[in-house]
Parts: C-alpha cells; structure tokens; sequence
C-alpha cells in the first residue's frame, strides 16, 4: 500500500520515484486489499495500482527542448537533501550562483523557501526550462 501511496503522490509528498513513474505513466490507485486476504496474512495492507503508460509529460518536455537527461540530472539534484530547500540543492548540484537559482524561481513563478517534494511535474518542466540555459 504504502509503496502505491508513493507513486501516485500529488504536491507535498512527491519524490523522486513518483517524479519518475508520473513522467511515463498516470497512476491511479484503486481498492485497499487488507491483510486478511492473504495467507499467510502479511504484516501490511495493500492496494490495487494501475500504471497506465502516457507520453504527455515527454511531449512537454519535447517542445520546450528538454532532454530526459537533464530532466532526471536536476531532479535527483533536487532531491538529494531532502531537507533542504530546493533552491540550496540546485545551487550546489548545479554549481550556479544564488542570483541565477533564484531568477529561475522567479520566472518559473515557483516560491524560492519551497522543498523539492512540494512541486508538480509542471512546475519542475518550468524550472529546468527556466534553467536550462544556463547548464552545462
């Protein structure tokens, strides 16, 4: 159940397997499974997922000129501190200065005090677009 819950996380609780599956596929979960539907019952529920596979977010990143290399590079940076602010792990996984991180925040329209786990798919294709002219 729990691994279920992760891959159909929406903003807040997001990580980088569900940036990972929701880039390929739409999740969708359905009917909880109780333990007592096993033998020998397991110590966890579980929970029927679909893993539908849909291009729309590869399409996006396509027309905006965003490889699937970069996509991943930033977004395991992001994702390196869980602690952090997004805006420090970029910094320092980027190797950009504070000025560039932030005026890339800016134009994403994304708050610069936010954690990686807190951003839609959306809003990280906005971020790399808005920074992807300055990477190597």
């Amino acid at each position: 159940k729990e691994v279920g819950e992760r891959l159909a996380a929406t903003a807040g609780d997001m990580s980088l397997l569900s940036v990972s599956v929701q880039m390929y596929a739409t999740v969708t979960l359905h009917d909880y499974v109780p333990p007592q539907s096993f033998w020998p019952a397991p110590q966890v529920g579980s929970i029927i997922v679909s893993i539908i596979r849909d291009n729309h977010y590869l399409q996006k990143l396509e027309k905006v000129g965003i490889t699937e290399k970069v996509f991943f590079r930033v977004v395991k940076i992001g994702f390196s501190a869980k602690r952090k602010m997004l805006h420090a792990n970029l910094r320092s996984g980027l190797r950009l200065s504070k000025e560039i991180i932030l005026s890339a925040f800016k134009k994403a329209q994304i708050n610069e005090n936010v954690r990686a786990q807190e951003l839609r798919l959306e809003d990280w294709l906005k971020l790399i677009a808005a920074l992807q002219e300055y990477m190597v």
